[in-house]
């Protein structure tokens, strides 16, 4: 993975070196060997480097893309590109993990707030039948008072 990410920079590296519009002729010999391809798979997959459509080259030119500009210039290779979007998966990870968490502890209180809630529901009416005879006990009280002064 190592060699790999060390390929895809030099790569990259040599093709930023050459100029913006430039173009490498990957048939040679130079080019091919299993790491190499490897290297060359992930290039093109990942749309780091591009082979021109034109029937006036060949295949085996490529240039770089800004995708590919950017790992280098940006992200200062590839080991650090693919560290940083795994890096952000992770804290996506967390976040979606977090939510999820969120939506059970949610789920429970509004569990207990629905059974809580004819309880709750009972008391108040209970309340409510205590007040209005004190209400008019109090009542009660008054006018007794006042017939009795009289």
């Amino acid at each position: 993975m190592k060699q790999e990410a060390e390929l895809i920079d030099n790569f990259l590296k040599q093709l930023i070196e050459k100029g913006k519009l430039s173009v490498v002729d990957i048939s040679n010999k130079h080019y091919h060997s299993k790491e190499v391809d490897n290297a060359k798979n992930i290039l093109i997959s990942n749309q780091l480097i591009q082979n021109p459509t034109s029937t006036f080259k060949p295949i085996n030119y490529v240039w770089i893309t800004e995708k590919g500009r950017d790992i280098i210039e940006k992200f200062g290779g590839w080991a650090k590109y693919k560290e940083d979007i795994k890096r952000k998966e992770q804290k996506q990870q967390e976040k979606s993990d977090l939510e999820f968490e969120k939506t059970k502890v949610d789920l429970d209180l509004a569990k207990k707030t629905l059974k809580e809630f004819p309880k709750t529901k009972i008391r108040a009416k209970i309340a409510l039948i205590i007040a209005v005879i004190l209400a008019i006990l109090q009542l009660a009280e008054w006018i007794i008072s006042l017939l009795s002064k009289n």
